[in-house]
């Protein structure tokens, strides 16, 4: 596995937006498409991802009363985004994640 390319795991037809797409929209994308992750474009190049962690999170708040109607994206977003080619082996992915914290 750690000699396959990124290619051989990746899934290129992820969910995007810009950072005003409100969470609303977000959430129900995410679960209408069962994607795991939103990818927040500026211009087309990504800025930020809000995941599945980050939605639970927003929802602990929602049900303390806290009201999400003028979040967007932007707000809940974690950035930077880390990005690799898919042509390297998935070595630099393993290396990121484990000095990034995932």
């Amino acid at each position: 596995m750690i000699d396959q390319p990124i290619s051989d795991f990746m899934n290129r037809g992820v969910l995007q937006g810009d950072e005003r797409t409100s969470i609303g929209e977000l959430v129900s994308s995410m679960h209408s498409t069962k994607q795991s992750a939103f990818i927040v474009c500026d211009e087309g190049v990504p800025v930020g991802i809000v995941s599945e962690r980050d939605t639970v999170a927003i929802l602990e708040k929602a049900l303390g009363g806290e009201s999400l109607s003028d979040l967007s994206a932007a707000d809940i977003m974690a950035a930077p985004v880390h990005t690799l080619s898919e042509s390297p082996c998935m070595g630099p992915v393993v290396q990121i994640l484990t000095e990034t914290g995932f």
